[in-house]
């Protein structure tokens, strides 16, 4: 996939997209990109969410997306891209969640029913990873990922970048809809960012808000109040 030129949005999960509709906006890009557990877009969330997708960055993991087999032979059918958002070094080991074999496993099951896993290039995550010295979350380097191949136009959509995590320590802060993920999956993820210290979120929320301003990224009204935050 290849974003040169193109009018790309990038959907996210969280709660406060479903009080609008959005279905002709988010449809009238040319690409549409959602994330893990965004495909497929419920019926009764289609007005909310828009009926587009065109790519999908997920990290594979199976409690983190709605990766069935009937599920995967729609993204095959329809030709939506799965990309994969670390870099793989060769033989399909994985640069990042030091689960080689655990991925393997799951790159051999897409397999089966997928064409291809695509990847992101081993010199964006570095980028990220060296600036935050953290493993970057999916959004930041799918972002990194769209503007090198300059796009007429990114906008994204639907995040709220978790900052309650940080500042007011609550999970349930609307940082995920209830079609995305469930309350048990947003606690394991609060206390598995909290108790390992896998993301740095300000320092995420730092770099993001520099690639929004230095890159003329658009975004909803909603990041737009977020951004005020200092």
């Amino acid at each position: 996939m290849n974003y040169f030129n193109k009018r790309v949005i990038v959907v996210g999960p969280a709660e406060y997209l479903l009080k609008s509709n959005n279905k002709d906006f988010i449809d009238s890009f040319d690409i549409v990109i959602r994330i893990k557990s965004g495909y497929p877009v419920p019926k009764k969330y289609v007005n909310n969410l828009g009926s587009k997708t065109n790519v999908i960055y997920s990290n594979l993991v199976p409690i983190r997306n709605n990766f069935t087999h009937n599920n995967l032979k729609q993204i095959d059918k329809t030709n939506i891209i799965i990309k994969y958002p670390f870099p793989i070094l060769k033989d399909y080991e994985y640069y990042e969640l030091d689960l080689n074999k655990h991925i393997l496993d799951l790159y051999n099951y897409f397999c089966n029913y997928y064409k291809e896993i695509n990847y992101i290039k081993k010199e964006i995550y570095l980028k990220i990873f060296n600036k935050l010295k953290k493993r970057p979350s999916i959004l930041l380097l799918l972002l990194e990922d769209i503007l090198k191949d300059k796009p007429l136009e990114l906008y994204i959509t639907g995040f709220t970048f978790r900052l309650n995590w940080i500042n007011n320590l609550n999970e349930n802060d609307g940082s995920y809809g209830d079609y995305y993920r469930d309350k048990k999956t947003i606690l394991q993820s609060y206390n598995g960012i909290k108790k390992y210290n896998v993301h740095d979120l300000q320092e995420e929320f730092k770099y993001i808000k520099d690639l929004i301003y230095n890159n003329n990224i658009n975004y909803d009204d909603y990041i737009k109040k977020i951004l005020t935050i200092k």
